[in-house]
């Protein structure tokens, strides 16, 4: 037995078997006597009324359970589920993720601070990704991330389009992902703060360039992977992992909510 599929309507004309006298229509008259009857897996149809379909009485009954995983048929199993009509969502705070500490905090800010570059990946406006390497700013780690730009460009572009972005670093303490919305800043006095002279290399004009721009990143959610032991270290557990069976133990890995 199946769910029943409203689309799934018999035409007049197509071979089946005469349905059983004794039925009659909205106006008195017999149905279920011409040829044109036939029976269905979900009853019999008479093509001289609207092709309506008339319960089988011999059949027994379909009886649907709507539960949280979908629409359970006991004419297939208890255990047997149909897919739930409500799309399925995903919660940013899943059991994956925890609220970040404080330890959580300055290991962050440790990643950050150990990586010169980072790869910004934004959306462009056609829903493609796109990452590109932007200097680090030798700041702390505050719930923030800031780099300079120039407007226009194309990654203002995405920006105006849509705010998601993600940044990922990497160094030799280990890698880490942040996840958050971006938002494009010319505020004169924020430029003057992290101005540096390795920020000035990209900017010939200077900080007084009126296409130097800020993006400053809110962090919504991080993941990051750390090891406190020299790299050979990591080399010969994943190289005895592999001998042996197994996952090699090379670190922490923790996503967190920020």
């Amino acid at each position: 037995m199946t769910l029943n599929d409203p689309a799934d309507t018999p035409r007049a004309g197509r071979a089946g078997t005469p349905g059983s006298p004794g039925t009659t229509g909205p106006s008195g008259e017999p149905i279920g006597t011409s040829s044109d009857t036939i029976n269905t897996a979900h009853g019999r149809t008479d093509a001289a009324h609207d092709a309506a379909t008339i319960p089988d009485p011999n059949e027994a009954a379909e009886v649907t359970t709507t539960t949280d995983g979908g629409l359970i048929d006991a004419g297939i199993s208890d255990a047997v589920t149909a897919p739930s009509t409500d799309a399925e969502t995903t919660n940013p705070a899943s059991s994956e993720f925890h609220a970040a500490d404080d330890d959580d905090m300055a290991t962050i800010a440790k990643l950050v601070k150990a990586s010169r570059i980072a790869l910004l990946t934004t959306v462009t406006p056609s829903g493609q990704l796109h990452s590109r390497p932007l200097a680090t700013q030798e700041i702390d780690f505050d719930g923030d991330l800031w780099f300079f730009t120039q407007d226009p460009s194309s990654k203002v572009d995405d920006i105006r389009s849509n705010d998601q972005v993600n940044a990922a670093f990497e160094s030799g303490k280990g890698y880490l992902s942040i996840s958050g919305s971006a938002t494009l800043v010319h505020d004169r006095a924020k430029i003057d703060e992290l101005w540096s002279p390795a920020v000035g290399a990209w900017f010939p004009d200077g900080k007084d360039d009126p296409t130097v721009a800020l993006i400053k990143i809110s962090a919504q959610s991080a993941e990051y992977w750390t090891s406190d032991e020299p790299g050979v270290v990591s080399v010969f557990k994943i190289a005895k992992a592999a001998l042996t069976g197994g996952q090699p133990d090379v670190g922490d890995n923790k996503s967190v909510d920020l």
